[in-house]
């Protein structure tokens, strides 16, 4: 599994050896909730957070250092930013700024100082960033509640339902195994790329 894994970053430099990387991170749990809402709301999770948050499944895609370290072996740092969807989302001009200058783009080809309204409805459509690199998660083997939905007519509609915020709702006990279980890899993150990880995250690794 980790072969297969390595050899996407490998094939991606000897096609395009001087890419320029974007990689988009979320809080780990959150990004793990995420999932999870999405998981119970399409019919496909049944299990308690408690179970279900501590499986591979939902741990294994939340391992950015791993992530990163696969495309370093075959980059150099220079050639990759690390943007957090927090900030993407709370800052989009910061965001954009730094994606353009590590993209050699000038910052005035879009407008930055375009006031956002909100970032679920703009004033105007966000231009597409033609040339960003988006780094693909690990590859795990399918998990028999992630393959695709089947389920038609009636069955369909008792089993969907919309998600709701209760749904992944976990304890201090399972927020601090998880913690404890992305801890390394976390320090591992950091140790890639030079800082800690974003403050939105109310992370502490040290």
């Amino acid at each position: 599994m980790a072969h297969a894994y390595h050899a996407v970053p490998r094939r991606m430099a000897r096609v395009l050896p001087n890419a320029r990387l974007v990689y988009v991170v979320r809080d780990p749990i959150a990004r793990m909730q995420s999932m999870y809402r999405h998981q119970i709301s399409a019919g496909r999770e049944r299990r308690p957070p408690e179970v279900a948050l501590l499986d591979d499944h939902y741990v294994g895609p939340s391992l950015y250092g791993f992530q990163l370290a696969a495309f370093l072996e075959h980059f150099d740092r220079r050639q990759l930013l690390v943007v957090a969807s927090e900030v993407l989302r709370e800052r989009p001009r910061d965001a954009l700024r730094q994606v353009f200058l590590h993209l050699g783009v000038l910052p005035d080809a879009i407008d930055l100082d375009h006031k956002y309204r909100d970032h679920r409805s703009l004033d105007k459509p966000v231009p597409r960033l033609h040339g960003i690199g988006w780094l693909p998660r690990r590859r795990f083997k399918p998990h028999p509640r992630s393959r695709p939905d089947r389920r038609t007519g009636l069955y369909r509609t008792v089993t969907t339902r919309p998600a709701r915020t209760e749904d992944a709702a976990i304890s201090n006990r399972l927020r601090s195994q998880l913690s404890e279980r992305l801890a390394p890899d976390v320090r591992l993150f950091e140790e890639l790329v030079g800082h800690t990880v974003p403050s939105e995250w109310g992370w502490s690794t040290r």
